[in-house]
């Protein structure tokens, strides 16, 4: 029960933390573009929003300075890509969701760039804390 409670109360740290940024205007100010459009945005690293598909530029919850470009599909909580810039790496989330889903992925991956594949829950870290995320939770 413990486990299914902590899950949950993440996930609503991360829909409130970005709410305030959709309400700030971040996301209705990306550009609207069509989803098959949406990978030469991803490979440019340019912001943008489509249909259930999204991309924008994040910071660590705590303004770490780190910058990590982000591709979702549908919900916050679902990151397709990261774009970890002080690493210089891509993640791709290998999590199987539904076709649609499967679809954003196969129209935003960027080409001729390794990815390394990461389950959903791991994702949520990279798009948060970039991949020193993942070297803490090792840690810990």
């Amino acid at each position: 029960m413990g486990n299914r409670r902590n899950h949950f109360n993440k996930l609503h740290l991360t829909w409130m933390l970005n709410k305030e940024n959709m309400k700030q205007g971040n996301y209705m100010s990306l550009k609207m573009i069509a989803n098959g459009k949406a990978r030469e945005h991803v490979e440019q690293l340019k912001p943008f929003r489509g249909s259930n598909l999204w991309a924008e530029w994040c910071e660590g919850v705590f303004n770490d300075g780190m910058r990590r470009f982000v591709v979702y599909s549908y919900r916050y909580t679902f990151p397709l890509y990261v774009y970890d810039e002080l690493a210089d790496r891509w993640y791709e989330n290998h999590t199987q969701f539904s076709q649609t889903t499967s679809r954003h992925r196969n129209q935003c991956r960027p080409t001729g760039v390794e990815t390394i594949n990461l389950g959903v829950a791991d994702m949520e870290i990279v798009a948060r804390h970039g991949g020193v995320g993942l070297i803490s939770k090792e840690v810990v």
